[in-house]
């Protein structure tokens, strides 16, 4: 079966598309939050409010995955031009990080982590987010015991280094 190569008017279409859905999703994703909110303020139980946390923490991650989306569909049809500059790799890396820390601690995988520090030119939302896939896919398919993050410093270049089983991407 052939395929027809796209134009670029159904790739504007598609781009569009997502950033469509993108804007859509947020919204439940906002409500959801409130909800975990209230859940953690009224219920008096540790582990109903340790669950309510989580549940926050985890649409925190999917509404910053979101915004990402939204950016990325804007800058490809053109509406929005993304800025390179100066980012602070602790402060880009710390919710991906964080977030890998509590699922690798659920799954009992042992964390080796030298936080990586040190400023780079980059976006920061669109390190966060191509960070947080690698770093999911270290503990989703992990062949060793444990995975292990780092930052190497070489010829004036900035290297993170995410390794799990032996492999490191």
């Amino acid at each position: 079966m052939r395929r027809k190569a796209k134009g670029p008017a159904q790739d504007d279409s598609a781009a569009r598309v997502w950033a469509l859905a993108a804007h859509d999703l947020r919204q439940p994703v906002q409500a959801a939050r409130l909800l975990a909110a209230t859940l953690d303020c009224t219920c008096g139980r540790a582990e109903l409010a340790r669950s309510a946390q989580a549940i926050g923490s985890a649409l925190d991650s999917l509404q910053e995955m979101l915004e990402a989306l939204a950016l990325l569909a804007r800058v490809q049809t053109g509406l929005q031009v993304v800025a390179l500059g100066p980012c602070d790799l602790a402060q880009a890396l710390e919710p991906p990080l964080r977030e890998l820390a509590a699922i690798a601690a659920r799954r009992g995988i042992p964390l080796r982590l030298h936080k990586p520090q040190g400023v780079v030119r980059s976006h920061s939302k669109l390190l966060a987010t191509a960070a947080r896939g690698l770093f999911l896919n270290a503990v989703r398919f992990r062949d060793g015991n444990d995975v292990r993050i780092s930052c190497r410093r070489a010829r004036g270049q900035l290297t993170l280094e995410v390794e799990y089983g032996g492999a490191t991407d």
